[in-house]
């Protein structure tokens, strides 16, 4: 059982933290540092008890939690309490020596989240030990971020994906196409990044929260959750029967729902902060004639990500709606047509497939935009130009883009 020394200057405040780890650690809880007694892993809060820990002997390990950064020659886990509307890792070199880690807390903190501090220390000191190794503390070393895209198969999830590897995070792939899933997981770990890909069907909640607990069990809480799988039925209002309505619904709106309702709890329970996103679409707010399914769906995801962003600032947790117009996606392929017969609906897809492949944006595009909404969180970003231009007339002069929308027809 390991020594472990909690220096901090309130020890009222620290038995919480102290409590939950007696059940496999030596516990003490202390104002003035360890002189004496052997080998001690060392825990300091408070102004005093930090400025003092360089005086403790034997010291195997240091825990800092405070907004400065600590120095020591032993190994150290720098636990900040942060305030921020998003909090998520940010990338540096530890050498094996420090490890970084946050907390969405006041000065409070051992009282808020006397659980948490608990997991991160144990985790630390048995790092140290060399008993286990927890993957989240294994990107803590270099501040790497995890991110989990669904409907990462191919398009802007995939993209996505490539792009956060290619930035050094630990990408996982949800997707109901698993070999297209386990091909954008290679491609990625082409980047030198863990990458993992999972099968799931977005619109089925039991198998969300399955794959959920997989991630987290294998992998730990992701930063960044992105709920991109989405399809396209396209036709008007009369023709989408119930059936294709339950079937975009299910997908589009509920797919979100669902992996949100998933994964928000642990990322919440972690105290960490994170990300969240969603794929929307500018028929959001563009609504043209054929797209009322769509569009619906589209705007709901959106009007959801508006409201988690209220409810989980205070958490650090950031919410991203992603607004593309047309990009080069499988979409167009997949659509289904409502009211169309085989012939027909064949027809009308390779011709959306050919206006997509002249006229869309490339996926990368979307996803370099993704990278830069989260990094400076960024709730509503169109990521296309045509997206971008009508977002703007949506503000300006929004009873002229309604004029322009109703001369369209996609249906």
């Amino acid at each position: 059982m390991s020594r472990l020394v909690l220096l901090v200057d309130d020890p009222s405040s620290w038995e919480g933290v102290a409590e939950r780890l007696r059940d496999r650690h030596d516990v003490a809880v202390v104002t003035e540092p360890p002189t004496t007694g052997g080998p001690v892993h060392l825990v300091a809060h408070g102004r005093r008890s930090v400025a003092v820990a360089a005086r403790a002997r034997d010291v195997v390990s240091l825990t800092v939690v405070s907004g400065r950064r600590p120095a020591s020659d032993v190994p150290v886990q720098w636990i900040r309490p942060v305030r921020r509307r998003a909090v998520l890792p940010t990338p540096f070199d530890g050498a094996g020596r420090q490890w970084r880690r946050s907390v969405v807390a006041g000065a409070d903190v051992p009282r808020s989240h006397a659980a948490v501090l608990a997991r991160m220390v144990g985790e630390f000191v048995d790092e140290v030990n060399g008993d286990a190794v927890s993957p989240e503390l294994r990107r803590a070393a270099v501040g790497a971020k995890l991110v989990l895209v669904t409907g990462a198969g191919s398009g802007i999830g995939r993209a996505t994906a490539l792009a956060y590897a290619a930035d050094g995070a630990d990408v996982l792939v949800a997707d109901l196409d698993l070999a297209a899933a386990e091909g954008t997981a290679e491609l990625a770990r082409a980047h030198g990044v863990t990458a993992a890909a999972y099968r799931v069907d977005v619109s089925d909640s039991a198998a969300v929260d399955e794959v959920a607990a997989r991630v987290v069990a294998e992998h730990g809480v992701p930063d960044v959750v992105m709920a991109n799988a989405g399809i396209a039925v396209i036709g008007g209002f009369l023709a989408v029967t119930e059936q294709e309505w339950r079937r975009v619904v299910g997908v589009n709106l509920w797919g979100v729902i669902n992996t949100f309702r998933a994964f928000v709890p642990h990322l919440v329970e972690r105290g960490s902060g994170g990300h969240l996103l969603v794929t929307s679409s500018m028929a959001s707010f563009f609504h043209t004639r054929g797209q009322s399914a769509y569009a619906t769906t589209k705007a709901g995801a959106v009007t959801l990500a508006r409201s988690l962003c209220a409810e989980l600032s205070g958490h650090g947790i950031g919410v991203t709606a992603i607004v593309p117009g047309f990009v080069r996606t499988n979409i167009a392929a997949s659509a289904r047509f409502a009211g169309a017969d085989e012939t027909e609906e064949a027809r009308r897809r390779d011709e959306a497939v050919q206006i997509a492949g002249k006229r869309a944006a490339p996926p990368e595009q979307v996803a370099a935009t993704v990278l830069r909404a989260v990094s400076r969180n960024r709730f509503f970003v169109p990521a296309t130009r045509e997206a971008r231009l009508l977002a703007a007339l949506n503000r300006v002069a929004p009873g002229l883009l309604f004029a322009i929308a109703r001369r369209m027809d996609l249906g």
